[in-house]
């Protein structure tokens, strides 16, 4: 029995070891970025829609390449003359060969040129493309960073908060026994007690959600207890606009989209190659007889010139998609610009408005600090009542409650900022 309860207790020791290790973990914005960039599920899907357009290119270059394939052959046979090997009527015959033959394209109207343009062009959307997402994981890595930064802080100050109305309420509780307050006041002290001890378990709550955000933003299949160490000081924006234009041509969606309208071009002219002849140069060497091993040699060189002359009208359907194709990525290049110039302008009157709402947060907590300071000795004294006094500590509450949202959305607007360019995980800012 008593290595039994040992046993247990060792087991608890380790179990509550691990948790506290787990409680422990602290990460920076680097060290997010670089677990999500090893585990995030959507980066690695990106990742092999690379490798599949860049295994496309390769098959469209292998048509270019030479061809060559090896084979061998054995037959038998029966004929219904004289066998020259045994002369008797109805004899088996046997035949042996092996060789090596080659083909090499020459002239298809510079069709696979063509396609091997526009398979190179589409590794490059896709690439293009892999930015873009990683843009994307970067916005909800950083927006699930700072709600948990933001409910770290929050928890802090509910928890002051509680502490200061507990205060409060011993104030009013011992202002109301020597009869120089009456009920309402009591109740009321008692209410702001129960709310701020509701806002400590909310942001409780919002804590655990806030950490399970950024475990599923890390790519981790579990969840675990997660601290964020960062601040809510940022430069914000410069004073001059940048020029949103040049910006939105820099983005990996317009270059994306770039390079797949300059791959539906080089299919238009590989589709107008098709109206022209194929032409192939063909070998072959090798040996052939009814012995084993062959002993004839044999070898042929020749030419393959191809035309189509009628095919339903297939090649005429092929050049109208075509074109279609490449005038509606036209239509799309520009409609996408116009969507990121203003996007960007609206991400970055975003910035800016933040950056000076959370100033004007900032000068009304200082003002709260110092109302609810003055407002303490005057309510501990009887200079004013219990109505003026409970209303500035409510502001101050308020005050600091809205000094941290604002400074959150000075981050999360400064996070659009960064999408809206296409700023992938991996970028230096």
């Amino acid at each position: 029995m008593n290595v039994f309860i040992r046993y247990i207790l060792i087991c608890l020791f380790v179990f509550s070891s691990f948790a506290h290790a787990q409680r422990q973990e602290v990460l920076t914005w680097q060290e997010c970025v670089e677990e999500t960039i090893r585990n995030h599920p959507d980066l690695s899907a990106a990742a092999e829609a690379i490798k599949i357009e860049k295994a496309n290119r390769d098959i469209t270059l292998s048509n270019i390449l030479p061809q060559i394939s090896a084979e061998a052959n054995k037959s038998w046979g029966e004929s219904n003359g004289r066998s020259s090997m045994s002369g008797t009527p109805g004899a088996p015959s046997t035949q042996n060969s092996y060789g090596v033959s080659g083909q090499q394209l020459v002239f298809d109207g510079f069709k696979s040129g063509y396609e091997l343009k526009s398979a190179s062009r589409t590794v490059r959307a896709s690439e293009y493309g892999y930015n873009t997402v990683s843009a994307n994981i970067r916005l909800n890595l950083r927006t699930a960073f700072i709600n948990l930064l933001k409910a770290q802080n929050s928890l802090s100050i509910t928890q002051s908060i509680l502490t200061r109305r507990r205060q409060n309420m011993e104030l009013v509780g011992l202002r109301y026994e020597g009869g120089r307050e009456h009920s309402g006041a009591l109740f009321t002290a008692s209410a702001n007690l129960a709310e701020a001890e509701y806002w400590v378990v909310a942001a409780k709550r919002d804590l655990m959600l806030a950490q399970d955000q950024l475990a599923k933003e890390l790519g981790r299949p579990y969840y675990s207890p997660i601290t964020v160490k960062g601040s809510f000081k940022t430069p914000g924006p410069q004073k001059k606009q940048p020029d949103f234009e040049a910006l939105a041509k820099e983005s990996p969606q317009f270059k994306e989209l770039l390079n797949k309208k300059e791959a539906s071009h080089m299919t238009v002219n590989a589709a107008k190659a098709d109206f022209f002849p194929d032409l192939y140069l063909n070998t072959s060497v090798g040996k052939s007889s009814r012995q084993w091993p062959p002993k004839d040699n044999e070898w042929t060189v020749g030419m393959n010139l191809s035309l189509p002359v009628f095919e339903g009208g297939l090649q005429q359907a092929q050049l109208k998609k075509a074109r279609a194709q490449f005038r509606s990525a036209g239509a799309q290049q520009n409609s996408l610009l116009n969507s990121l110039v203003y996007t960007l302008k609206e991400t970055w009157t975003g910035w800016e408005n933040s950056v000076d709402a959370s100033h004007v947060q900032q000068q009304f907590l200082t003002a709260a600090i110092e109302r609810a300071k003055i407002s303490d000795a005057q309510y501990s004294t009887g200079l004013i009542t219990f109505n003026d006094w409970i209303i500035i500590e409510n502001n101050l509450v308020n005050a600091r409650k809205a000094l941290l949202e604002a400074e959150a959305n000075v981050l999360l607007a400064e996070a659009r900022w960064l999408q809206s360019q296409g700023r992938p995980l991996d970028a230096n800012d």
